[in-house]
């Protein structure tokens, strides 16, 4: 299953951005209600959805000024593969977050699709007061 978020137009460079993104340690001003426990470093997280999933992720990719890849780090029990893409616009930017799951339940994919959709459309609304 994939989720992609909506494009947002982000009133920052490309490289403003991507500086931002690049570090989970920034992420804590991003993060919606639902999420607990937020512990990061620059390279890693974890924390736990709605109280009873515990997840943990690191950057597996930067490429700078278009793309930050966020994998699983280790066993989780949601395999998130997380992009997120960044497109220059002159002085500002276009962000969009695309979510992939691997694998699963699929009934509890289908339930945790439409509450992935409104989580990233809130993310990169967000990032426009970064």
């Amino acid at each position: 299953m994939t989720v992609e978020s909506k494009t947002v137009d982000v009133p920052h460079s490309a490289q403003e951005v991507y500086a931002f993104a690049s570090n989970f340690e920034n992420y804590s001003r991003l993060i919606p209600p639902q999420v607990e426990g937020w512990q990061a470093t620059a390279d890693t997280c974890s924390f736990k959805v709605g109280g009873f999933v515990q997840l943990s992720m690191r950057i597996e990719e930067r490429c700078p000024y278009t793309l930050v890849s966020i994998a699983p780090d280790g066993a989780t029990a949601v395999p998130l593969h997380i992009k997120l893409e960044i497109g220059e616009k002159g002085a500002s930017s276009s962000v969009r977050i695309l979510v992939d799951v691997e694998g699963g339940n699929p009934m509890i994919t289908m339930m945790l699709k439409p509450k992935l959709k409104e989580a990233v459309d809130k993310i990169v609304d967000q990032l426009k007061y970064i």
